[in-house]
């Protein structure tokens, strides 16, 4: 399986268990833990990530082709965050995948 499949593996898994992920971003050399609450395409057709970042305690969007190293933790979260619609975000313009 190549990086980016593992990376979409590993994150479908954790929207559909309600797990935590842990991930290395980008050039960032501190691990994230994240919860992930929408899959989907940005207008450039990238592969994105809406989570909330236990780490910065905030919302942030992920590129799944910066995502460097990941793990589901086996820890779940229950319920949603302020702030998220599992609708619609302005940010990702098809949706793969939300939680409801």
């Amino acid at each position: 399986m190549s990086s980016s499949e593992n990376t979409m593996f590993c994150v479908v898994m954790a929207l559909s268990q309600r797990q935590l992920l842990k991930i290395k971003y980008d050039k960032d050399s501190d691990f994230r833990v994240i919860e992930p609450y929408m899959l989907g395409e940005n207008a450039k057709k990238e592969a994105i990530l809406r989570a909330f970042d236990l780490s910065k305690n905030d919302w942030r969007l992920f590129l799944l082709s910066k995502i460097t190293e990941i793990w589901i933790l086996e820890t779940q979260f229950k319920g949603f965050r302020s702030g998220f619609n599992s609708g619609s975000d302005k940010a990702i313009k098809k949706i793969f995948r939300s939680l409801k």
